[in-house]
């Protein structure tokens, strides 16, 4: 899939997936409340799809199924207000990780790191699954 920010605007659809409270493959659809939140000198997309724990990490596509952020928290304060890092800087981060301590020989980096296939190609998909029932 391709990567893509350029483009949004608020009012956009945009769909998150993740595992909310370990509830796998799970979907949530929102619109893109606004592309420039700030927090603490950082700059997040705001979207009413819902984001819980668990979801963190995980892509937010808009609708033509490009990756336009990361997940990444929710205001616990309020409902339907779930942010996530946008694509262009995760792209950056992924492109000058030498710079920001990057070190993949480092347990205790706190995250793993592999180099994404260009494609995904599914080995096994069950008949039984939902991808399987909707044809995948």
């Amino acid at each position: 899939c391709s990567l893509s920010v350029d483009e949004l605007a608020a009012g956009d659809g945009v769909f998150a997936i993740g595992n909310p409270l370990g509830l796998e493959r799970s979907v949530s659809q929102g619109i893109v409340s606004t592309r420039n939140r700030n927090f603490d000198g950082l700059v997040y997309l705001q979207t009413d799809a819902a984001i819980n724990p668990g979801n963190s990490g995980g892509p937010l596509f808009n609708l033509k199924g490009e990756v336009v952020g990361v997940t990444n928290m929710k205001a616990t304060s309020g409902d339907n207000l779930g942010f996530a890092i946008p694509i262009r800087y995760v792209k950056d981060f992924l492109r000058n990780r030498d710079a920001f301590g990057y070190d993949k020989t480092n347990p205790n980096a706190g995250y793993r790191y592999m180099d994404a296939p260009r494609r995904v190609k599914p080995a096994v998909v069950s008949s039984k699954s939902v991808e399987g029932r909707s044809g995948l």
